[in-house]
């Protein structure tokens, strides 16, 4: 059986999520996905892109603002 990644998304990055697939497949311009996800066009880009490098777990955004104990940045590997 295939394994499955659960990807946990905050509401507007499921909104963008679904808003970039449109984009893929066709049925949305980048212009109207920039509307209304309230992005620049230039940042549907960059989804876009990573979308189809990493898959759905490209629409996440990597850094929640999580801080480490002595004040900086978390990053997600």
């Amino acid at each position: 059986m295939a394994e499955r990644d659960i990807i946990m998304l905050k509401q507007k990055e499921m909104k963008q999520l679904h808003v970039i697939h449109k984009v893929l497949e066709g049925s949305l311009t980048q212009r109207q996905a920039a509307e209304i996800a309230s992005l620049s066009e230039r940042q549907i880009r960059r989804i876009e892109k990573r979308i189809e490098a990493e898959g759905d777990k490209g629409g996440d955004s990597t850094d929640h603002g999580a801080r480490d104990p002595a004040g900086g940045f978390l990053r997600s590997s």
